[in-house]
């Protein structure tokens, strides 16, 4: 207690000390700082308490922003059946069932020449020039009597352009080395023919089988992977085939068939299922802890009466019993608050709504978005005139529509104007189609896309067009996942969230009741060190009147003596 102690206080008295002065501030700092303690310390116990429920909630919000991604509902597995090729299916692909039926796998040209006793073995017998064509290139290499078989094959790497390559190999035997020439890729164009005159014959390559069927020389010939997609025939140069459709990769491996079933990948959505359910139950423990109120012990959780913290319950838990517009809930999916409060998850009822429809629990938990069909209806009917549209009369979508009639009805023309449409524009969309009496061209767009109509007032007018755009348009709907994201973002924004908002208050709260006591206690030490400065003065006078009564009893006690 910092009231400047002095240790002779008291002496002159025997009343007026120290320890009255301890007691008197002991009775002060209880009834003035000990509220204010209480008060902070029931104040870091908030600040604690909704630092773990902003933890949860944030938890919360990141399993609920999971459920409502795009990512999540794009996985997609791979089930195969055989062991002729493999694939592999990007995020987001069609779901599907693909068959392969590989009846020859790409291979390249790979030829061998005849074995020499070691890699530094000469092998000219004259000097000579071979020749090796490749794709429609001859490269030419000079051959000494002096080249070893170790020059010849850094001579074909380094002067092919990287499209042929060869290396020695030890294969074993009385002369065990032989140089590999072969095409650095696969495809019928990677052929390789050799020529020269007497290098082939030291080689080895000027046999029937260097440049026919596989034997001696030839061990592979270069081909194409030939197979069957769904039944279709289909060749490519190598056996990896990414572009038939976006997204998958396939890789032949060997002859014969394979059947592959492209699904989503429903493990990744229950996994995130679960943590949500995981996630929720944790706050909902954590808000019971802090807001309970236990009647026998009259003591209640740091945050009970909160009106904030209270909400955060009633809001979650109206969104995950409530029912959309189409009748569905959670609980039609697996997902519910059992007896106790607490979500529990159902996962066979997810697997069997995912296995049926897919794009309905994915419509339900993130939301999606439905193009409305996009219609240009024409004010008049298509001009019975012979018709000659040139670039500039007629645009659809930039697209310029080109067609002459030799003239007729307006059903004809109609007809012919139709089919022009269709033709130029089947890659935007848009789709040309007739009215019930034959004389009108209406366009629709079935994806939501705008349709813009432009041309000069004849070639307009000709066909019953107006200069105009019909803007695209489209319905969507909030999953449950992504109002609950929204919800929670509402709680723990940083700007303006009601749990946000209420930290700042506790926060406030505390800077404010430390300056409280600090003042107070400032008050108390300025009281004390007055009052200890009275205690020495009053102590002072009764010493001094002390002083004065033993004086006075002394020569009272002499004057009795001396009578």
């Amino acid at each position: 207690m910092a009231t400047g102690a002095l240790s002779s206080l008291g002496i002159g008295s025997s009343v007026l000390t120290y320890e009255v002065i301890e007691k008197l501030r002991g009775v002060d700092e209880k009834a003035k700082i000990t509220p204010i303690d209480n008060k902070l310390e029931e104040n870091l116990t908030q600040q604690k308490d909704l630092t773990a429920i902003t933890g949860y909630l944030n938890s919360l919000k990141s399993a609920a922003s999971a459920l409502s991604s795009d990512l999540l509902f794009q996985g997609r597995n791979v089930k195969t059946s055989g062991t002729s090729a493999t694939l592999t299916a990007d995020a987001g692909v069609l779901t599907q069932e693909i068959a392969i039926d590989v009846t020859k796998l790409a291979a390249k040209d790979i030829f061998q020449t005849v074995g020499k006793a070691s890699q530094t073995s000469t092998f000219g017998s004259s000097n000579d020039t071979l020749g090796l064509t490749i794709d429609g290139k001859t490269y030419s290499i000079d051959v000494k009597t002096t080249t070893t078989l170790t020059e010849l094959a850094e001579a074909i790497n380094n002067s092919t352009d990287g499209k042929i390559e060869a290396r020695i190999m030890n294969v074993g035997g009385e002369n065990p080395y032989r140089l590999i020439i072969q095409s650095a890729k696969t495809g019928d164009n990677q052929k390789i023919e050799f020529s020269g005159n007497t290098v082939l014959t030291d080689l080895g390559l000027n046999h029937a089988d260097a440049v026919g069927a596989e034997g001696t020389s030839r061990l592979s010939s270069a081909g194409n992977a030939i197979f069957t997609y769904n039944g279709i025939n289909m060749q490519r140069e190598t056996n990896t085939v990414d572009n038939i459709t976006v997204g998958l990769t396939l890789k032949l491996t060997e002859i014969g068939k394979t059947t592959f079933n492209v699904t989503q990948d429903t493990d990744a959505l229950i996994d995130e299922m679960n943590h949500f359910v995981t996630a929720y139950n944790d706050l909902v423990n954590n808000l019971a802890v802090a807001t309970d109120y236990d009647s026998e012990s009259k003591k209640s959780g740091s945050l009970q009466g909160n009106s904030q913290i209270n909400a955060i319950k009633t809001v979650l838990n109206r969104l995950l019993t409530s029912m959309d517009s189409d009748g569905r809930s959670l609980d039609q999916y697996g997902l519910g608050l059992n007896d106790s409060g607490l979500l529990q998850l159902t996962e066979s009822t997810l697997r069997e709504k995912l296995t049926n429809n897919a794009l309905d629990v994915e419509s339900f938990f993130k939301g999606m978005s439905t193009p409305n069909t996009t219609i240009y209806t024409p004010k008049n009917s298509v001009s019975a005139d012979a018709l000659d549209l040139k670039y500039g009369d007629l645009t659809i979508n930039g697209t310029a529509i080109i067609f002459t009639t030799p003239g007729g009805s307006a059903e004809d023309n109609a007809l012919a104007l139709r089919d022009a449409i269709n033709k130029a524009l089947v890659a935007d969309g848009i789709t040309a189609s007739l009215d019930s009496l034959g004389t009108k061209v209406i366009l629709s767009q079935k994806d939501g896309w705008d349709i813009s109509v432009k041309g000069n007032a004849a070639g307009l007018n000709a066909v019953g067009y107006t200069a105009r755009t019909v803007t695209g348009s489209s319905e969507s709907n909030e999953g449950i996942f992504s109002q609950l994201n929204q919800s929670i973002e509402n709680m723990v924004s940083k700007d303006k969230g009601s749990i946000t908002l209420l930290g700042e208050q506790f926060t406030n709260a505390q800077t404010r009741l430390s300056k409280e006591k600090e003042r107070t206690m400032g008050q108390l030490d300025s009281k004390y060190a007055t009052m200890v400065a009275q205690f020495a003065a009053y102590d002072t006078m009764i010493a001094n009147l002390n002083n004065q009564f033993a004086t006075l009893q002394s020569m009272i006690d002499a004057q009795l003596k001396s009578k």
